[in-house]
Formats: structure tokens, sequence, C-alpha cells
């Protein structure tokens, strides 16, 4: 650091002084006066550190640490650093092209990720007055900035992303690329066409390991923070370490890189990359020779990588010369060199030895986290052209990390490392074709791999050496499975799989790989075509579509196409024609970021992204009305499979936890408007354990997770609805064997069906309508009681309201709703009221948006809604209650309806939400003794204030007169529940800890936690409130529960005693 205006005073800040790793970037935020530096913690790992810089005495400056990014982004190029007046800019580039990461001021969270259209890597940013400047492919272009009413940031939208070509100028840095670039046309392989399996590794040592080598019943071990070679029997007991000694004796110094074994010889090599020297020595540490550090009179072994030996050559890898040879039988005349370009090499890496068909397989860098294979045949004869290519894979792989790669007799081994962790390929022996993929339990990246002597796979990673669990998956199985028993079931071609189906109106729509064809079939099996998705006004079909999965709307008989390579959602119908697609572009704001999985919630379709949270489309208006909700408006981290529980009007989402084999099962509900949507959590997630995405079905009132387990079993784990808790898990029986998992599952004419490998596996005894022997107790979601003999329970699923008949206790009676001539009525209620002036029973209909007055017996007495008068209707009403007089409802999308009791058809009267200053009034109560109006009203996500007003009623319409308000809003996970009561009103909350129940003063001065109210803390939301006797009733978790409360809250009773009769409502 130098100071501009005396350049002599410079200052230099090392690593370990300010805790960076490797600082590679640079740039300074003039809002708040702090450097931003960019550190690369892992390989494609970057954080942003912030510093402010003071000081201390004249001409000595100091560097304090001020914030840190919580979580490493990742990259697969270096990436830029851009300040703006709202945050900072991060260029990325991802396996799906360039994005700029858009993060807060303190840099600690990610606020969106903007795609780009341009294709190349960015290499620098700047602004130019309001316009971000990007360089790329050695163009400049220009990217146009737009504000997000949502936050009041300014930030680069994806609507607004325009690449403007300002001319062919230099970039204003230079590209970080490697030194032969890779051609436009090189393919990539497309693992999510492949099968992919699971393998569960256990700890062996735990010794800092970085590279191992088998030989003779004996491992020989590299430790990385010693430097040391330990040498460890069958038993896994070091019998010590490897020194390597002249022929004299003395010891030879050497900081192992990685150690190589040689199975004809009987020899150990051993690359010295701080040294430059190769080292091949028997098993006791006596030297056979060395090579380096110069090879030759023109090359070094500078940056050698890897190093095998045939028995008879030393083959030795240098990404920047090629391959080095050196004859075992003649060390010191026997050397040649291999020029990369001589066989068509771009950066050599890491090389394998076939002893059985004396092939050397060598890994080629071909550009950034891009790598080839090539194998070359190895003559006996030491003779220039004693390497001759005999095979290249056909496309390249993507590596966040070097690969490591493996020979063994069905085939090759090669490590990736992915943005879903570690992966093992498995490869045809000739290189043409991947068996499988192999998803690792671990986190970082495989620093080297081995057989061991029990022909076990050794693996180094995350400084330690792990091997597979007994039973677990072969790494080169029969390419053939096995069909399930049922016919219907064995129509899937032997070298196709089916990754995902879904089943509508006696059709099953399965998506088969790698052909990314979906195939109909008949309920008997009978292939009927291929889904085809074509436009139906030109009649095209859509081209280049790659299906990731497939799902069905029953309730509007759509099926839902996601392409997820494309960033698309296509909605078409049975027959093929497309309703509607969404994506690359949502809406004019944002666009459609990897979208994952999908579900039909009735009117609205949902679409899940990990990387920015749900979509929102609605499925009647798919053009004017679509809206986002963020992973951090509903507490996310991960949203990576959705189901919809239809019974209770629930979203349910697995979220991926950071830990990778963790998954959280969280239950929403959803509250939208003319504009936007909202997610409030039901209940406390139940957290499953998977090591892949789990599959998610909902059932009449049940959740099922396809989870796969460390014992490559596949496990359904069943869980109840209405308790929200694990209850039951079953095996999918004769899988267990295959370690594949259950990649989807879905409803087969009412039974549970799932997609594994090429066949289909059916639960004939799991049936939709059925907890498959789970018993479970009936949710009850809300209670309101009229006397001590004479309650009601509202019951999920059925929708049922039962008869208390003594304290609280249900009975088996249901009531019976009768309208005009005793002719049954069958709503669909969330939520029961009562008027205890008048003896009535009032029910919430949300799905018909309507409100039922009955009397005590269920004799329907009036109805208000869907039409609320001549120019308005009953909006998605949330709540009712009575005053004795009148009617309250209130909706959160207009605000508050006012019903006569006495004339219901002949007054009524609208108050809008924006007269009084309500955002969006969701609760109600009622305080008798102050005939005051409590509102409950949403003031933001997870944020909820309470007001209190008098009504003042003339006789054509009534006001509202405020009285008091919340100066704090309270956060809340899911809505609260409100309640009068003598000392002012309760108020329920759903934290992280748990529920709890709050007191808040007459005036709305003070917010107390009603610390003695026990309440159970996997209870889930306390949906419900209630008095009864003066004694306090909840609703929490799915029952009916009476909270003890200590004596010093006796002052917290019911209003109920002291309400007056008649009317209670001021009048002018």
């Amino acid at each position: 650091m130098a100071c501009l205006y005396r350049p002599s005073v410079r200052t230099a800040f090392l690593n370990s002084t300010t805790n960076l790793t490797h600082p590679v970037r640079l740039a300074w935020n003039s809002t708040i006066k702090q450097l931003v530096v960019l550190d690369e913690v892992d390989s494609c790992q970057y954080l942003l550190n912030l510093f402010s810089i003071t000081e201390e005495k004249k001409y000595v400056f100091e560097l304090k640490s001020e914030s840190q990014s919580s979580e490493p982004v990742k990259s697969l190029a270096t990436p830029c650093v851009l300040c703006s007046s709202s945050g900072t800019l991060l260029s990325v580039l991802s396996s799906e092209g360039p994005q700029i990461v858009c993060m807060d001021d303190a840099c600690t969270s990610v606020l969106r990720t903007v795609r780009l259209s341009v294709r190349k890597p960015v290499t620098d940013m700047c602004w130019s007055d309001q316009t971000l400047l990007v360089c790329s492919g050695g163009e400049v272009c220009a990217i146009q900035e737009v504000i997000d009413d949502a936050d009041d940031r300014a930030f680069v939208a994806e609507s607004a992303i325009v690449t403007k070509k300002v001319g062919k100028k230099k970039a204003a840095s230079r590209a970080e690329a490697p030194t032969q670039p890779v051609s436009p046309t090189a393919s990539v392989v497309n693992l999510a066409d492949v099968v992919e399996t699971v393998a569960c590794y256990q700890p062996i040592l735990a010794t800092d390991s970085v590279s191992i080598a088998s030989l003779s019943d004996q491992c020989f071990v590299v430790s990385r923070s010693t430097h040391s070679i330990f040498v460890y029997n069958s038993h896994w007991n070091c019998v010590g370490s490897l020194n390597v000694t002249n022929h004299d004796g003395s010891a030879i110094v050497i900081r192992p890189h990685c150690i190589r074994a040689c199975s004809e010889g009987q020899l150990i090599v051993i690359l010295d990359q701080a040294g430059q020297t190769v080292t091949v020595c028997q098993p006791d540490g006596q030297l056979r020779f060395q090579v380096g550090p110069r090879f030759s009179s023109c090359y070094s072994l500078a940056n050698s990588e890897d190093a095998v030996s045939t028995g008879d050559v030393l083959i030795i890898c240098n990404p920047n010369r090629g391959l080095f040879l050196v004859s075992l039988n003649g060390p010191t005349v026997g050397k040649m060199t291999v020029k990369k370009n001589q066989i068509r090499l771009n950066r050599p890496v890491r090389l394998a030895w076939s002893c059985e068909r004396r092939i050397v397989f060598v890994v080629d860098q071909a550009g950034q986290n891009r790598y080839g294979l090539a194998a070359f045949s190895v003559q006996q004869q030491f003779v220039p052209n004693m390497l001759q290519q005999c095979a290249v894979l056909p496309d390249q792989l993507l590596s966040l990390s070097t690969p490591c790669i493996l020979a063994s007799a069905e085939g090759i081994l090669i490590s990736l490392l992915t943005s879903e962790g570690p992966k093992i390929l498995c490869l045809s022996s000739d290189c043409l074709s991947i068996v499988r993929v192999v998803r690792l339990s671990l986190a970082g990246a495989v620093k080297d791999m081995c057989w061991l002597p029990d022909n076990r796979l050794g693996i180094c990673s995350d400084g330690a050496l792990w091997t597979v669990d007994s039973g677990s998956c072969s790494f080169h199985p029969e390419k053939k499975l096995r069909d399930s028993n049922d016919p219907r079931f064995a129509k899937s071609t032997a070298n196709a799989s089916a990754v995902s189906a879904a089943y509508l109106s006696g059709q099953c729509y399965m998506l088969e790989q790698p052909t990314q064809a979906v195939r109909v079939y008949d309920s008997f099996g009978n292939q009927l075509g291929e889904l085809a998705v074509t436009d139906p006004t030109s009649g095209e079909t859509i081209s280049n579509l790659r299906p990731h999965c497939v799902r069905a709307s029953q309730k509007l008989q759509l099926v839902i196409v996601l392409d997820r390579a494309a960033c698309s959602v296509h909605v078409c119908r049975p027959d093929g024609g497309l309703y509607f697609s969404v994506g690359p572009q949502f809406n004019d704001a944002f666009s459609l970021l990897t979208p994952e999985d999908a579900v039909a919630a009735d009117s609205i379709l949902l679409i899940c992204s990990p990387e920015f949270a749900l979509y929102l489309v609605s499925l009647k208006r798919p053009a004017t009305w679509r809206t986002v909700v963020t992973k951090r408006r509903c507490g996310l981290a991960c949203p990576v499979r959705l189901a919809w529980l239809a019974s209770r009007q629930w979203l349910v989402v697995a979220d991926q936890l950071p830990d990778r084999v963790f998954y959280r099962i969280q239950p929403f509900s959803i509250s939208s408007n003319e504009k936007a949507a909202t997610l409030f959590k039901q209940c406390l997630p139940v957290v499953i354990e998977s090591l892949t995405r789990p599959s998610l079905l909902c059932g009449r009132d049940c959740i099922l997770a396809a989870c796969s387990r460390p014992n490559n079993s596949n496990i359904i784990v069943l869980i109840a609805a209405g308790a929200h808790q694990l209850v039951q898990q079953f095996s999918d029986g004769e899988a267990t064997a295959d370690s594949l998992a259950v990649t989807d599952l879905f409803w087969w004419d009412q039974r549970l069906a799932g997609c594994h490998g090429n066949r289909l596996l059916l639960w004939p005894d799991v049936h939709y309508e059925s907890y498959s022997d789970a018993s479970c107790q009936p949710y009850v979601e809300s209670a309101a009681f009229l006397s001590p003999d004479r309650g009601f329970v509202l019951e999920l699923p059925s929708g049922s309201v039962q008869l208390s008949k003594s304290l609280g206790h249900l009975s088996a009676d249901k009531l019976r709703l009768t309208q005009s001539g005793q002719a049954e009525f069958v709503p669909q209620p969330a939520r029961v009221r009562v008027c205890s002036e008048r003896g009535l029973l009032i029910l919430l209909d949300p799905s018909a948006e309507a409100v039922h007055v009955c009397d005590s017996e269920g004799g329907l007495w009036f109805s208000v809604g869907p039409r609320f008068g001549t120019d308005s209707s009953l909006s998605k009403p949330s709540d009712a209650i009575s005053t004795g007089e009148l009617l309250a409802i209130c909706s959160p999308d207009r605000g508050l309806f006012l019903v006569s009791l006495e004339q219901p058809s002949q007054w009524r009267t609208t108050i809008k939400k924006e007269r009084n200053k309500l955002r969006r009034p969701i609760r109600l109560a009622w305080s008798g003794s102050r005939q005051l109006l409590i509102v409950l009203d949403e003031v933001s996500t997870d944020r909820f204030s309470v007001s209190t007003f008098q009504i003042v009623k003339s006789p054509t319409a009534a006001t509202l007169h405020l009285q008091a308000a919340l100066r704090d809003p309270v956060r809340s996970l899911a809505v609260p529940s409100v309640l009068s009561s003598s000392g002012g009103f309760l108020l329920s909350a759903l934290t992280e800890e748990g529920p709890r129940l709050l007191s808040v003063a007459d005036d709305c001065s003070a917010v107390s936690t009603v610390a003695d109210c026990q309440l159970p803390a996997d209870g889930g939301a306390v949906t419900d409130m209630s008095w009864l006797k003066g004694e306090l009733w909840l609703c929490c978790g799915g029952k009916l529960i009476k909270p003890d409360l200590a004596p010093s809250l006796s002052s917290i009773t019911s209003t109920s005693s002291v309400q007056p009769d008649g009317p209670v409502i001021s009048s002018v």
C-alpha cells in the first residue's frame, strides 16, 4: 500500500496478518469507505472480505477486518469485483455461463444472481455513468440498470440484460485462460443423462492424507503436514515410515507430493514437486534411481504433476512439456521426451496404467475446468514411437478441481468435483462411454485414489483416507437391470432409464434418459407414443427440448415439462398442445434460474430454483400474474423439491441444508393477492437424511419422501401431515441390492410408484387415501366454544366440524350442516368462530370466498360471498368474528367487510384497508369490555402489527377510529392468532425455538412473553385460541391443548363474562 500524495511511503500486509489465503482482486467501496478483497480460499471458491483503512500515526496505515461473506462463491474463472452505491457486484463463471452475483453492503449475503447474455468469462467491469460495462471475449458490452422496487436497491436486473456491441476493443484486463483455449465446438458430458448412484464411505485414517499407493498387502500414505510416507499393514496398523536411502545408507531428503506403486517391478515411485525429482525405490526404501531436477539438457521436471511405472518404463507427465519417459533397465541413458503437441495433448495432468491392456490413460486439461481423456498403448521396445493413441473420450468433463484417474479390470474411474459435490465416473474400458456416475458422500475434492489390498477402493479426501462401506455399490455393474415383475412396468428398454414420471387420466408420461424422450403409456403398460410439445397456432414442435422432469396437474388436466438446461418450463395439454411457457425470462425483472422442480397447486404453478427460491405463475392468467418469493423471504437455504398437499392447501418444500445430506421438509401456506404472494410456515420442519435429493409426493393427508441411505437402501419416509412428524418408513424391497436411487415418486392409478433405473417400482399397499398401516390423529385447526357443553372443533383434512361436549374433549359426533329444506351442504371451512350473544356458529370458507352463519345445531342462517355487494366481492377472506351486532370479515386484499346480524341482506358496508393505513389485515378479535375491534396486520414478510379500532356505525355505513397500535411489529414465522383478554389481548408467535405466547397491553404500549405458558417446542404454530369458562385453549400442532398458566398470570382471563347484553356498537 502506497500513499498517493507521498508514493515513497509504503506499507505491506502479509496474508498471515490479514487472515487471507490468496487475495486475487481488489475494489474500493467509496460509500462505506472500505476496501473489498476477493480471497481464493480453495479451488474455484472465493470469499469477499471488507477492511477499513486507518492511519494509526503519520504515514502508518492499518487494516481492520470489518466483515466477510458467510459462504464461498463458486466460480470456474477468477471473478471480477465492482462496488456500487447499493452493494458489491461479483462476476462468476458457472457451468451455465457468466453470471453476476449481487451482494449487500457488508458482503455477507447474496441478494440476487443475474445471468448474462455473453458467453465468455467476464475479465473486467466498470461503471460508465449509470451503465455497467463488462469486458468479455475481447469486446466491451453494456448492461442496462434498473431499480428493484421490492428492495429499493439499484442492481442489474435480468430483464434488462441487453448486450450492446461497443466495438472490437481489447478487454480492460487480460482473461485468465489456459495456454490453448478450448475449441468453441467442443462438447461437454451432460451428467444428468447418466444414471447416478450413491456410495457411502467410512474413514480409515485421519492423518492428513493426500496420496496413497498399495503394494503387496501394504499401503503407503503421504501425509501433507509432516511430509512423510507412513506404511500400514493389511489391518491398518502403522508399521513405520518409508525413508529412502542410498546404497551407502545415507538418507535422501524428499518432500513427497504423490506416491505410486508398480506391481510388475515391485517398486515405489515418489514425485517430489518442490524438489523437482522423481524417485524410484524398493518397498523397504532402497533407492533404485532418481530423475531430476534436470531431465535433459533442454528440459527440467519443474511443475510435473504425476508419474506411473509400467514395469519397463517410468512415465512422467508435465503440463507444460508433455510426457517424460525413462527406461527402468537403463535410467541414465534411456530417456525420451514426447512433446504434448506430438500426441495431440493440451496439458497432461494425471496418469493411470492398466497392466492388463498395457495402456496408459492421460487426463488432459483442455480449458478452464475442462478435461479430456486419452488412451495410449505402450510398445515393449523403448523407441520414439512407443506411444500410440488408441482411444479418446468423445466429450469433455467439467470439474472444479483436477480429476484423479484409476484403472481397473472393468474400466476406468475418474473423480470429478461438481457443484453438487464429488463424484466418480465409471467409464468403459474403451473410454467411449460412461457406465455410471457415483456420487460420493464426502465434502471435498478427491485428492488421490488406489485399490486397497482387499480390492476395495481407497480415496484421499478432506485430509483423511476413506473406503467404501461393506455392501456399497459396485463401480462397474452390468448395464441391464432387472425389470419389475409387474408387466406394466417392464416397458422401458434395457439401455434407457426412467428418471421422472407423471400419471394423468389413465396415461403415464415417462421421461427416459439418455434419449430425453417423454413416452406415453396406457394403464396396461402399452406404449401409445411420444409426447411432442407443439405450438397450437403454428403446429410446430418445440425444438431442442431437453426435459429434466415431468409433472401433471390433475385438477386442470395439464402436463408440466421442465427443461433445466434451457431454464424453461413448458405447460401443455395431454396431447402435447402448448398452453404456455415460462423462461428463460420470467418477467420484466427476473430470469428463470435453473428450475429444479415444479408443482401445480390448484390454480398456481410453483417452480423452485436452488439458487433463487420460488417462482409463482397463475395457471389461469399465466401471462399477467407472475411473482417471485426469494429464499431470504421464506427462510429457505436451497429448495430442491416441491409437493402440494391439497387437503390442507400446503406447499411442501424439501430444503437442502449446508451439510448436503440432510433435508428439512417444511410446509407453507400461500397467501396471494392481485400482484404478489407470501409464504407462511405452518409448523416446524421434519429433517430427513438422504445421500441424493429426495423425491416428494403428497397423499390424502401424508407426505412421502424417497431417500437414499448410507447402506444403499432406498427408504420411503412417511410423514403424517396432521402431526407433521415421522410415523413410518419402509424399504423398496428388491431395489436395495442395486444402490440406484428412486428418482421420482408419483401416483399410478392411486397407488404409489417410483422411477428406479430402467424400470418402475410399485408399492400396491400404499394408496393415496391411506397411511399404509400408519395411524395418525386428526389435525385440529380451529376451535370455538359457546358453553362448556357446546363447542365446535374444525378437523383437517376432512374439513368436518366435530362437537365438544365436555370442557374441550372431542366427541365422536360430527355436526351436520343443513340449509333450507333440511338439505345437507358441505362447505370447506378453514376457521370456526361463535357469536355467544346470539348462539351462532360462523364458518370461514376461503376456497368458496364465503362466510356461513349457522345456528348452534348446524342450520344455515345466511351466507356472505362470493359477491358482497353490487360492486364488490368477498376476495379471499382470512378471518371473521362477531361483535354481537355485526359480523366483521377481513380480507388481506381488500380490507374489512361489515354485515348486520339483524339485517344481513340489507345492511352491508366495506372499509378499504388504505383508509385505515392497513397493509394486509389477516386476523380479527373483539374486545367486548372495551368495545374495540382488534386487527392483526401483516406489514411485511414475517412481521405483524396489531391495531385497535372503535367502530362508529351510521344507518348506511360505518367507520373505524384508531385507538392504539403497536410501535414495533412482532416477528413470527407463521400467521399469529389473536385473542382478547381482560388485561389487553394475547398474541401467538412462531419462532425458530418453537411457539410463544405474547401478552399485549390495552394501549399497545408494551409486549411481553408469557414465560410460564408451557407450549410444545415441536408443536408448530398456534393456529387458533379460544376461551372456555375462563380457561385458555389453544390449537397447537394439530391438537387442542390447555396450557398451564402460573398464578401470577391470573389476570389473563376471558372478557366474555363482562360483555354487556344487547348492542355493543357506538352509534351516531
